[in-house]
């Protein structure tokens, strides 16, 4: 059976909250691992008083599944985070890239904005110079009402690539995805607001 060591008065077993300082725990679950009894005694030795510290003792375990498996996830936690892994290079090359990729995708919307609102253009003057009957009426507002629907699309997507680019070009840590995740959600289709009596007099018809 596989045997490790830990810190303990019997009662009370010493282990690191979330800050990395030692601390007495009531489970052994939460007991930190040792490699060795001298690392074991010096934790005791530097983490309590005098007075205490002829209370407690370096032990091995025999029984301590948990605490085993506690220590793969805190060593996986510890390979995640560490520093010395992490490409600060790669990370910002990382960032341009995306930066970069941003501002194409706003060219390329900015020219699928100008043609559809040339396609829109014609279609007005298209009514307003042609003769047009009535089931040509009805195919030439299916296409109108396409139109505009694939407008509104584009201008969603450009106030979604503006906010992007606005907030990659500032400091880019959690604070700022945060609040790029929630100013992506607040983006919806503008509402239309009427700007002459045209549309009262079009819904009385």
């Amino acid at each position: 059976m596989d045997v490790v060591i830990v810190s303990t008065n019997d009662k009370y077993y010493l282990g690191r909250d979330r800050t990395g300082r030692y601390i007495k725990r009531t489970s052994i679950s939460q007991a930190d691992v040792h490699e060795s009894m001298l690392k074991a005694n010096n934790v005791i030795k530097n983490c309590l008083t005098k007075t205490e510290q002829n209370k407690w003792v370096a032990k091995y375990i025999d029984d301590i599944n948990k605490v085993k498996e506690k220590q793969k996830i805190t060593i996986n936690n510890n390979q995640n985070i560490n520093i010395d892994n992490f490409d600060f290079e790669k990370c910002l090359d990382d960032i341009i890239t995306i930066v970069e990729k941003c501002e194409e995708q706003r060219k390329i919307l900015c020219k699928q904005l100008s043609n559809v609102d040339l396609e829109i253009s014609d279609i007005e003057h298209f009514i307003q110079t042609e003769k047009i009957n009535v089931c040509k009426w009805v195919k030439i507002f299916k296409i109108f009402s396409e139109k505009r629907n694939e407008r509104a699309l584009i201008k969603q997507k450009q106030r979604k690539i503006n906010i992007l680019i606005d907030n990659l070009n500032q400091s880019f840590d959690k604070s700022s995805i945060g609040l790029i995740k929630a100013k992506l959600e607040e983006v919806e289709y503008n509402t239309y607001n009427p700007r002459t009596e045209m549309w009262n007099t079009l819904l009385e018809l």
